[in-house]
């Protein structure tokens, strides 16, 4: 298990992108934020993968969205079990030009109170942007994204990057898949997890200075890491706790988990 942090109900924005339907690890997290959430947004598609989790209303035909091969029934039932927590301060948002979510879908969703927000296909921003600038503009604190990975590579590199833009904006900005999270480190970061996780560290500046690692297999000890080089790959949690430390530069981490 990963490191949750304590917060009041209604700090957790729920955002969801239409890449890979949540699975794994996504679905524990889940478990442990959504009676927490305050608010939930859908970048265009990713309202498909909210509704099959019972994140936004159910559909009137009782249809199954998710695809049958995304399903693991043991921790969407736990996931299910904490729905009846959720207590949100906003009514959930779709946002985007409506390209990836079926139009009769959308419309049973606009029947139950589900918001929506169109955007000119010809836009020159995608609707994951969108949905992280939707979730600034209504207050979000801490957002969790799911769905961002999967698919297209440039869709998946363009959304890792949104971390660079938005996390300044935010105490917290994460990015969940079906066996990682990546966020990008701030000065100092304090890594939970189980002893035998990988954790890599990727420089996206062209230099981040002065890394100093404790509880890794392979320390570091105010070293600096360029881009381009594969040095931060593959480092090993020691314990349950592990803490990095910077001075300067753009730093993504990488956490998988077991």
């Amino acid at each position: 298990m990963g490191a949750i942090v304590d917060m009041k109900n209604g700090d957790i924005w729920l955002v969801f992108f239409g890449g890979d339907a949540p699975d794994g690890w996504a679905l524990q997290r889940l478990s442990q934020d959504v009676p927490r959430a305050g608010g939930v947004i859908c970048a265009d598609g990713g309202a498909a993968h909210a509704l099959a989790l019972g994140i936004l209303p159910g559909i009137t035909s009782g249809e199954d969205p998710m695809p049958k091969e995304n399903k693991n029934p043991d921790l969407i039932s736990n996931l299910k079990s904490q729905i009846s927590n959720l207590r949100l301060q906003s009514s959930p948002l779709v946002v985007g030009d409506g390209d990836s979510l079926d139009p009769k879908l959308a419309k049973q969703l606009q029947q139950l109170g589900v918001h929506f927000r169109y955007y000119d296909p010809k836009k020159d921003f995608s609707d994951g942007e969108a949905a992280l600038d939707a979730a600034i503009e209504m207050g979000a604190k801490e957002v969790y994204v799911y769905g961002a990975l999967g698919g297209r590579i440039d869709h998946a590199l363009a959304n890792i990057f949104l971390l660079r833009r938005f996390s300044p904006l935010l105490d917290r900005l994460m990015i969940v898949g079906a066996d990682c999270e990546l966020f990008l480190c701030r000065s100092h970061e304090k890594i939970k997890g189980q002893a035998g996780d990988i954790i890599s560290l990727l420089p996206i500046s062209q230099t981040v200075k002065k890394i100093y690692l404790e509880g890794f297999s392979y320390p570091l000890k105010n070293e600096d890491l360029t881009t381009g080089s594969s040095r931060g790959l593959s480092n090993i949690l020691k314990g349950e706790q592990g803490s990095i430390n910077k001075k300067s530069g753009e730093l993504l981490i990488i956490h998988y988990k077991q």
